[in-house]
């Protein structure tokens, strides 16, 4: 058995049976099984390709700097899989300041074209990953400002 990834690369090879393999990224994987009778006779089978999803995740950051440096400039979720999302940012009254509804969105900092303020925000996500899982997630973060 051998198993290459998307760039042709061999993954792993056994000459096992019945062999156990786990895939630890994601990505297509092309199978081959190659035989060999006891005469000696060689024979080749090539599967379909493989694919595998990274298992879904959202990672929240408790913390952003929008000071125009172009480093965490944004407040930015990070996940893997997810197929549907939503976040909304508020302040501390529950006023929504903004959302938005494609994870690789974000907040800028800014209120109505004005810079918000530093301090403490509070964010309700809602998302699905691609093994149908559902997140929820509600917390808060803090806006800061360099002096």
């Amino acid at each position: 058995w051998r198993i290459y990834d998307e760039t042709g690369d061999l993954v792993y090879s056994t000459t096992q049976e019945a062999p156990n393999y786990i895939f630890e990224d994601e990505g297509c994987f092309q199978i081959v099984l190659v035989a060999e009778s006891k005469w000696g006779c060689k024979d080749t089978t090539e599967y379909n390709p493989l694919c595998v999803d990274a298992y879904p995740s959202l990672e929240v950051p408790n913390s952003f700097t929008p000071n125009g440096d172009g480093m965490n400039d944004v407040f930015k979720v990070h996940g893997k899989s997810i197929v549907e999302f939503h976040a909304v940012i508020m302040n501390r009254w529950g006023k929504k300041l903004y959302e938005w509804n494609n994870a690789d969105g974000g907040w800028d900092g800014k209120i109505g074209g004005g810079e918000a303020t530093p301090g403490v925000y509070y964010y309700v996500i809602t998302a699905k990953g691609k093994k149908e899982v559902d997140y929820e997630f509600k917390g808060f973060f803090y806006l800061l400002k360099e002096k």
